[in-house]
């Protein structure tokens, strides 16, 4: 996020609450607002971790996107702190990091090689390939 006031500053440090600002909600919120996606509520008990795994593998919306090398501005990022992902965050391409929101700290922007000290490690980036963009 450099140069002027990135539009992501305006999140920075709104809290975390399960089920309204939990990771995926604010993704959804985030896809909508800045690049027109509009993706369908997904609702889970973001505190269990088991059911953000579910969440996150079965949710239908996967179709929608592709796994990539690089990312690029708007891409969604799949994190983990163990072996199956069970977090999301959004790529900002114009300060090369991930905007995402996380249980105990709330809405933060992290450099991918800053994610370790939080106890998350990116599994893969995703780009949208459905309709409406």
């Amino acid at each position: 996020m450099s140069g002027q006031q990135h539009w992501a500053a305006a999140y920075m440090g709104l809290p975390w609450i399960n089920g309204q600002r939990d990771c995926f909600q604010f993704f959804r919120q985030i896809q909508a607002a800045h690049y027109g996606r509009e993706i369908p509520p997904y609702y889970v008990d973001a505190q269990m971790v088991r059911n953000c795994v579910q969440a996150l593998q079965q949710n239908p919306e996967r179709q929608h996107w592709e796994e990539v090398a690089l990312p690029k501005d708007g891409d969604a990022v799949l994190m983990s702190q163990s072996k199956v992902p069970t977090h999301v965050g959004v790529w900002i391409g114009d300060g090369g990091g991930i905007l995402h929101c996380v249980q105990g700290a709330g809405v933060v922007f992290s450099m991918p090689k800053h994610l370790a000290s939080m106890g998350f490690k990116v599994t893969g980036y995703y780009r949208w390939k459905g309709q409406g963009t």
